[in-house]
């Protein structure tokens, strides 16, 4: 009998706690939203041809033949620098994903990110300062793989 008093007041004084905790939060002022102010210095793209590599993309990364390029570019400021090229692929995700893979393991880059899932896949690795991170996703709408690659140095 005793622990069953002892049962409902500790159930009591938890609704009570908890109904505290409830009341003071819908109270409190919600948070001034962040506002991030742009300067006319920002970073800007420097889109370039799809038939040429964009500036330090490295020329050793494999890239296939033939895929339609979507994004071409590089961009820098303050001491970083980043290098993009991505394109609709003919092959599946599990094929880019092994030729990625593969390549960042057999030029001894240190692979940091594997990320094997069904529709999309990312593996990223260092190589000293430089980072880099190709992504593959499938679209569902349109029955493609694309993959992104992007290069950044520090």
């Amino acid at each position: 009998m005793q622990s069953k008093k002892i049962f409902w007041l500790l159930l009591a004084i938890g609704i009570v706690v908890l109904g505290v905790i409830v009341y003071s939060l819908s109270k409190s002022k919600p948070s001034e939203p962040l506002v991030v102010q742009q300067s006319q210095d920002d970073l800007k793209p420097n889109v370039t041809d799809p038939a040429q590599l964009p500036e330090r993309f490295p020329s050793n990364f494999p890239l296939e033949e033939g895929a339609e390029v979507t994004q071409n570019y590089s961009a820098g400021k303050d001491g970083y620098f980043q290098s993009t090229r991505a394109f609709t692929s003919n092959k599946t995700s599990a094929e880019n994903f092994k030729i990625y893979e593969d390549f960042f393991t057999d030029a001894g880059w240190n692979i940091v990110v594997r990320l094997d899932q069904p529709g999309i896949k990312t593996v990223a690795a260092t190589q000293g300062t430089t980072r880099a991170k190709v992504d593959i996703v499938d679209d569902e709408t349109s029955k493609q793989t694309n993959v992104n690659i992007t290069v950044e140095y520090k």
